[in-house]
């Protein structure tokens, strides 16, 4: 019986590092790759029929889950009219104590009409 402990404690010690490493390491590098983003461009406009351009996307996760996010831009056309357009947008928010420490945009445009 203390056998199935021991052998029950290091699988889930070992499950539970493994998600901490994905969180923090791989899950920011599969967010940030080129795929992902053409993909969610490609989402917005299947649903929306908003064409949507994203630059310079960047997650990062630290190893005590603070989430640094930042984007060069967002633009978004809707027949040739803008609907938004972010410029150096930024956030960190601290996961474990759900609070958001900061937000900063250059500029901010949203057409909701």
């Amino acid at each position: 019986m203390k056998k199935i402990l021991k052998i029950s404690f290091y699988i889930i010690l070992l499950s539970v590092i493994c998600v901490y490493f994905g969180v923090v390491f791989v899950l920011p590098q599969v967010i940030n790759s080129k795929f992902v983003i053409n993909k969610l461009q490609s989402v917005i406009y299947n649903k929306t029929k908003i064409e949507t351009q994203i630059t310079g996307l960047k997650l990062k996760i630290s190893p005590v889950f603070v989430v640094y996010f930042k984007v060069d831009s967002v633009d978004s056309k809707y027949d040739n009219n803008a609907v938004i357009d972010i410029k150096d947008f930024s956030l960190n928010y601290k996961l474990l104590q759900k609070q958001l420490t900061s937000i900063n945009a250059k500029n901010i445009y949203i057409d909701g009409g």
